[in-house]
């Protein structure tokens, strides 16, 4: 008896585990689903709420119950066709959806009519109990399709009856919704969005004697515009049940400083008092930040707004989206909102509306020379010219008799010339600059030619309407001359004829220089400082190749700049 108890224990526990593990990861996987719909494709960011469904079913994989993956490709599907506008990959999720569950119910509330009849025409081609569920039409018979491929379905959930029905409203005031609840709802949702904003905001209705209501902040209406609005119910497993307007078709209420019509208000209440300021700040709503004067706020050149704001007529603003400063009147983008010049600058970004630096600089060059008995015929093949310590006077090595004796200096690194320089660069784009440098050098031989002219470009590491350090890599070439020095001596040969025993010369000491240019060719990089929108700090390197008179000099320089 103890044993068979046993068995059978075993056996159930056996059949119960797989069923357990595949209850925990259906959970999981729908709240996956639910994230990618209700958090990314609503706020019409398609290609993260397709990569989240797909990676859902991945991570799935055989674990998972068909309905739970079916139900993923049924959204995936959506996205393709209600999103992307691809209804030929819409309708392979569908089928893919429909193969697992033959069951799985479209979220009419998110499909458009196309994306329907290809889910429809999907159901059809498989032969689907879906297909019987199009609106308006009966069951089809096992074996005939309900709809035949690529014909509309009947459209739209049921119209939901929601408040307020107003054309427009005062900005700063807030605006209370309330929805009906429809039949078979367990849940709605309300998604509204501001002029200029580029993502949806959705708001949970809360459920109250037979409605549901929620409040639009003062934060969504500080400033005149339109505010676009729908609402959608939810039925069990998310599937839309009933809808007031929708994401084609919103509802629009216009934003006015002055309106004769009643302020809206919930049934049976009064209507909130209009915000004297930017209201509360709900999470992910620009602006909301610790510091700065919020939506609706006054704000000038010594109070400045929050991020993701602007100060238009002296009151903070939302300011538009943007990928690169080129999207803003002001040039200035900023953590994805366009910025007006005063905040930029006191967060320390060169912004792209400068379009045209100068600079002036100093410059350094250490250069890298080597060779033997300097100061000879030898040397002088090598491009050294040697200077007598007196006279400053040019030893004329090529017709000194033989022989002497002379420096032999080992390959070293030795500071040269000194240079002044002034910079232009002109911005192309964001991430490139072309300019030149123009100057003169000093500290050379008798002989140093010391002008400076040098063509550039440069690719930023990173946009230059961004706050903070810029760094930056180039190309350069133009015309210059590096004289690097060291002290060197020769000793004089001996007469001829002279006794063994005769003392050589005492050494002559000389300074002998290594010219090298008048040409080069380099390498650079270096990084910005913004001081404010108009000025920075520049420190820059050049890896210099001279020639025809060759040599290697690394140039290092110190500047500042100013943008126009």
């Amino acid at each position: 008896m103890h044993r068979r108890l046993l068995v059978g224990l075993l056996v159930a526990f056996a059949f119960s585990t797989p069923n357990a593990i595949a209850q925990s990861l259906d959970k999981s996987a729908n709240e996956k689903i639910d994230e990618a719909i209700n958090e990314h494709y609503l706020a019409t960011d398609f290609k993260k709420a397709e990569g989240v469904l797909l990676g859902t079913i991945k991570a799935c994989g055989s674990q998972c119950t068909a309905p739970t993956l079916a139900r993923a490709w049924m959204y995936i599907g959506i996205v393709r066709g209600s999103g992307r506008k691809d209804q030929t990959s819409a309708r392979e999720a569908f089928s893919k959806a429909l193969a697992l569950d033959r069951n799985v119910k479209l979220d009419e509330g998110l499909a458009s009519d196309p994306t329907m009849a290809s889910f429809y025409a999907a159901a059809s081609a498989g032969g689907g109990q879906a297909a019987a569920a199009e609106p308006g039409k009966p069951a089809a018979e096992p074996g005939k399709p309900a709809a035949g491929p690529g014909k509309p379905a009947a459209s739209h959930l049921a119209p939901m009856t929601c408040t307020p029905n107003v054309p427009e409203v005062e900005v700063r005031r807030p605006i209370p919704v309330a929805c009906a609840a429809p039949k078979g709802a367990s849940a709605v949702d309300l998604y509204y969005r501001m002029q200029g904003a580029k993502n949806l905001q959705t708001v949970p209705m809360q459920p109250s004697g037979g409605q549901y209501s929620t409040v639009i902040p003062c934060l969504a209406t500080s400033s005149a515009g339109q505010l676009e609005l729908y609402a959608l119910a939810r039925g069990p497993g998310g599937i839309g049940v009933a809808q007031w307007g929708g994401p084609d078709q919103p509802h629009i209420i216009r934003l006015v400083e002055q309106t004769t019509a009643a302020p809206p208000s919930l049934p049976g209440q009064p209507p909130p008092e209009r915000c004297k300021s930017g209201g509360e700040c709900p999470p992910g709503f620009p602006g909301c930040m610790p510091e700065g004067s919020g939506w609706g706020e006054a704000c000038s050149k010594t109070q400045r707004c929050k991020r993701g704001l602007t100060c238009k007529n002296s009151l903070c603003e939302p300011a538009a989206e943007c990928e690169t400063g080129s999207d803003c009147a002001s040039g200035i983008c900023s953590g994805g909102y366009c910025e007006d010049e005063q905040a930029a600058e006191e967060e320390g970004a060169t912004g792209a509306s400068r379009k045209n630096w100068i600079g002036l600089h100093i410059a350094g060059d250490i250069a890298m020379i080597g060779g033997d008995n300097v100061c000879s015929a030898q040397g002088w093949n090598d491009n050294f010219r040697c200077y007598d310590t007196v006279n400053n006077q040019q030893l004329a090595v090529p017709n000194l008799p033989a022989p002497y004796y002379s420096t032999t200096v080992s390959t070293t690194a030795v500071y040269a010339t000194t240079r002044v320089v002034l910079s232009f660069d002109r911005v192309v784009t964001p991430n490139i600059t072309l300019g030149g440098r123009i100057g003169m050098g000093f500290g050379g031989s008798p002989e140093f030619r010391g002008y400076h002219v040098e063509a550039r470009g440069a690719y930023w590491l990173v946009p230059l309407d961004k706050p903070g350090i810029e760094p930056y890599v180039g190309l350069a070439g133009g015309m210059a001359q590096v004289d690097a020095g060291v002290d060197a001596f020769r000793i004089e040969a001996l007469p001829e004829g002279s006794p063994p025993d005769t003392p050589a010369p005492e050494p002559v000491p000389y300074h002998a220089y290594k010219l090298m240019g008048q040409a080069f060719v380099a390498l650079s990089g270096g990084a910005v400082l913004p001081i404010g929108t108009s000025l920075g700090l520049q420190a820059n390197v050049n890896m210099m190749v001279l020639f025809p008179s060759s040599g290697f000099v690394i140039e290092p320089s110190l500047g500042g700049i100013v943008g126009f």
